[in-house]
């Protein structure tokens, strides 16, 4: 055997034998590097969870704040314009639904197929018909509106 392949063997072993470990406490996870990665769940999530933990504490309660939540996305929807407005005005008839139904699985996204308005471009791009995709502002307004709803949630969870 040669000293190259020795050496190549010799850090194939090492690279095996170091095994990163990792410890989670709460929402972080820290491994034995020293680094720290942040984990986190998207306000959507974490309003569908809410959703999920009313509807089994009170059903009565449930009803009564996803009707509330749904008019509350409709104000929002009236002041906006566009795109946001329509995608805002579908989250008001979803949680309408949920209202109704007690069912969370209508907040849940449709199927591309189902959703009005996108298409797949000549290069295979699934996107808007339009070709402009949301901005990174607009993520920022649907992410700031879950967390507000999850909050009114959690304020009735904790009431």
């Amino acid at each position: 055997m040669r000293i190259s392949e020795m050496a190549t063997l010799n850090t194939t072993d090492v690279m095996q034998t170091q095994k990163t470990t990792a410890t989670t406490s709460g929402s972080e996870t820290q491994s034995t590097t020293g680094t720290t990665d942040e984990v986190g769940i998207s306000s959507f999530a974490d309003l569908m969870s809410k959703l999920k933990d009313l509807k089994e504490t009170d059903p009565e309660a449930f009803t009564t704040t996803v009707t509330d939540l749904a008019a509350d996305v409709r104000e929002e929807a009236a002041s906006s314009s566009g795109m946001s407005a329509d995608k805002l005005n579908e989250l008001a008839d979803s949680l309408d639904t949920v209202a109704e139904t007690g069912d969370l699985s209508a907040l849940q996204p449709k199927a591309p197929q189902e959703q009005g308005g996108f298409t797949v471009s000549a290069n295979g791009i699934y996107g808007p018909s339009n070709g402009q995709p949301p901005s990174n502002e607009e993520n920022a307004s649907m992410e700031s509106l879950f967390a507000t709803l999850a909050a009114k949630v959690d304020d009735v969870l904790n009431g």
